[in-house]
């Protein structure tokens, strides 16, 4: 019986050493390779969706926790349109929330 040694992958030495596997530039990859991986910019865009939607949830949660009529006053304070049922309100109040925080970090 004989031991098959695994291949061994290196990639091919540069003047400032070897290239790890994630410093490989995108453009050498195959294309259909390249919408694969994802880059410090995909990964930075995906953390800021959730944390959005985390703090969304959250001005959510604060508002359901509330009557339909004291909801209706938050609106009414706010200037937003105060028709609708509990979970429209909830939402607007919500994306309002949000819209307000964003305004601010820009």
């Amino acid at each position: 019986m004989s031991h098959i040694q695994p291949r061994s992958f290196s990639a091919p030495p540069t003047s400032t050493g070897n290239l790890s596997p994630f410093s490989i530039p995108l453009a050498s990859l195959p294309h259909h390779m390249q919408s694969r991986i994802p880059t410090d910019d995909d990964a930075s865009f995906v953390n800021e969706a959730e944390e959005n939607e985390q703090l969304q949830q959250h001005f959510q949660k604060q508002y359901e926790a509330k009557f339909l009529m004291e909801l209706r006053v938050i609106c009414k304070r706010k200037q937003l349109r105060v028709r609708g049922n509990k979970s429209e309100l909830v939402l607007r109040l919500a994306q309002n929330d949000m819209r307000e925080l964003n305004e601010r970090w820009i």
